[in-house]
């Protein structure tokens, strides 16, 4: 309907992003082999104003070049010590980073805005601290069989939503993406709905400083 104005509205997209669909583009269109992981509900000011913390645990045969340092236990303890005896396949792991926690994820390097934010929506206290303690790749051993080797780390879902809405071409989304809400109580029920707003090509821009032209005496 038009309106005496001639006001355009903003044109908005609506998506409900699932678990599972996170899962499946980092699996199939990110990482090419299968992972292990799970969500988890961090209640904010509302339920639906959470955020969903997400594990991921990667078989360390998927992610080492050379997988023969695997056949022994000092593997394992050089890399708790200083990361070294084998490679990582860094395509795996580029491919990885832009979901991965900043390696400062702390409060003391967050602006007021931000700390204000997280607390709302669940992100405080210790749990900024196991973002910060799992935000690497850290390799371990299953206690039960030390054959059996694993790289844990936390990723960002909200990031991974981001590259899924991205355009194909433009490899970034048409608008600005907010989360409106967040339901579900299990893994295989979390359902992210995401507000795409598309900014409206009409709207005027100048290089005018309005404050100064108020300012100008006449």
């Amino acid at each position: 309907m038009a309106n005496k104005g001639n006001i355009q509205p903003i044109s908005n997209k609506f998506y409900n992003i699932t678990a599972g669909d996170i899962m499946n583009y980092l699996e199939n269109d990110v990482l090419g082999f299968r992972v292990d992981g799970d969500f988890t509900r961090w209640t904010g000011i509302t339920p639906a104003h959470s955020y969903v913390r997400m594990r991921v645990v990667i078989q360390a045969r998927d992610i080492i070049v050379n997988p023969s340092a695997l056949a022994n236990d000092y593997a394992l303890r050089i890399l708790n010590e200083n990361q070294k005896g084998y490679d990582l396949d860094k395509r795996v792991v580029d491919s990885l980073k832009p979901f991965m926690y900043p390696e400062d994820f702390d409060y003391r390097s967050m602006s007021p805005e931000v700390i204000r934010h997280l607390n709302e929506i669940g992100v405080i206290g210790t749990k900024v601290d196991e973002i910060a303690r799992f935000s690497k790749l850290t390799m371990v051993q299953d206690p039960n069989n030390p054959n059996k080797r694993f790289f844990r780390v936390y990723l960002r879902p909200e990031r991974i939503i981001s590259e899924i809405l991205s355009d194909t071409v433009t490899g970034k989304p048409e608008g600005e993406l907010f989360i409106r809400r967040v339901t579900g109580e299990t893994s295989s029920e979390f359902r992210w709905l995401v507000e795409e707003v598309i900014s409206s090509p009409n709207i005027i821009s100048s290089d005018l400083n309005i404050d100064q032209i108020f300012a100008m005496k006449n």
